[in-house]
Parts: structure tokens; C-alpha cells; sequence
């Protein structure tokens, strides 16, 4: 079973070479909850987000390919 929520974002960066003291830090007591709340709170904003990064990199490669 898939698990998205920042306990999974946790798990992730357990897993990353370097990123193993954001884990740690995350299972400090009270701050998972923080976590899971800023979490449910990026859910909505998301799709924005990531419509704007990508009309902002398709601009940018537009950039590149004129200048090529």
C-alpha cells in the first residue's frame, strides 16, 4: 500500500545519501505532526506550482534554442 503524506516524504529522505539528518530531525517528538499540517497545507498549491516551474523552464529552453 502507497503512503503520501510527509511520513512518506521521511522514509524518502532516510533513503537519500546526505539528506539522512532531515529524517532524523523529522522524527524529533513534535515535529511529524508540524510536518504532516505544513504538508496538507501544499497539497492545494501544488498543481500551481508546478504549472508555473514548468512554463517558466519551457521559457527558459525556448531562450536556449534561439541562442543555439
Amino acid at each position: 500500500m502507497w503512503t503520501i503524506s510527509a511520513r512518506a516524504f521521511v522514509d524518502f529522505w532516510d533513503s537519500l545519501p546526505g539528506w539522512q539528518w532531515a529524517a532524523r530531525f523529522a522524527r524529533i517528538r513534535g515535529v511529524m505532526p508540524i510536518l504532516e499540517i505544513l504538508y496538507r497545507g501544499f497539497l492545494p498549491i501544488f498543481p500551481f506550482i508546478a504549472k508555473v516551474v514548468g512554463r517558466f523552464r519551457t521559457a527558459r529552453e525556448n531562450v536556449r534554442n534561439k541562442h543555439k
